[in-house]
């Protein structure tokens, strides 16, 4: 049984959901919640994978790119032959910045 309280039959199929641009705004974070958080919340679909995300050209327009590529950013950062990893220290599991 899901969580809608259907014990089935289920079916299979593909389906296309449309949020408008405007609603996610110049926003990579609020991208990523509306399409992994509002997606995958959908009682009416169960089992669901993300296969594509369609955005127009004047969205991507809005983001430059990175400022300065991986050739700089290991330049700046030091690390060379390695993935450059980064991450928070968050004080409240008791770590300090130090």
């Amino acid at each position: 049984m899901n969580r809608r309280g259907h014990a089935g039959p289920y079916h299979r199929g593909e389906v296309e959901i449309a949020f408008p641009v405007d609603n996610v705004g110049a926003n990579l974070p609020t991208l990523l919640a509306t399409v992994a958080g509002n997606l995958y919340e959908l009682g009416e679909l169960t089992g669901g994978r993300l296969l594509d995300v369609d955005l127009p050209p004047t969205w991507a327009e809005r983001f430059p790119g990175p400022q300065f590529g991986v050739a700089g950013t290991r330049a700046r950062t030091g690390v060379y032959g390695r993935p450059v990893i980064g991450t928070i220290i968050k004080p409240s599991i008791g770590l300090s910045a130090q």
